[in-house]
């Protein structure tokens, strides 16, 4: 199987598996983007939803990279965490603080 039809074969999968929370969660991601259309503040929320993909990115990552098990889902392109990082090194300093949430907190203490 090339790496086109694997990809396409994953992000099915991946489309079925997450539906519900993608949904809500799409949902919520175009209003902020309206929103901040609207005020004319797009950068600042969008950079602070990033943060919250850094993490997500970085643990999954931290999983391909660990968890042999996990070695078909490592597809070219999938990998973003770096992408992530320098975007937000540049808008907000690399020097910048971890992000801090409820849902974070409760997910580092696992």
């Amino acid at each position: 199987m090339d790496d086109d039809q694997t990809y396409s074969n994953f992000l099915d999968r991946m489309n079925k598996a997450t539906k519900s929370v993608h949904e809500i969660q799409d949902v919520a991601i175009n209003a902020l983007f309206a929103l901040s259309l609207y005020t004319g503040g797009a950068a600042e929320p969008w950079f602070e939803a990033m943060t919250r993909f850094e993490i997500i990115f970085t643990e999954l990552e931290d999983a391909l990279e660990n968890v042999p098990e996990l070695q078909s889902f490592d597809i070219p392109g999938i990998r973003l965490k770096h992408v992530i990082k320098s975007d937000l090194d540049q808008f907000l300093g690399a020097d910048r603080k971890p992000i801090n949430s409820q849902a974070i907190n409760r997910y580092r203490f696992l």
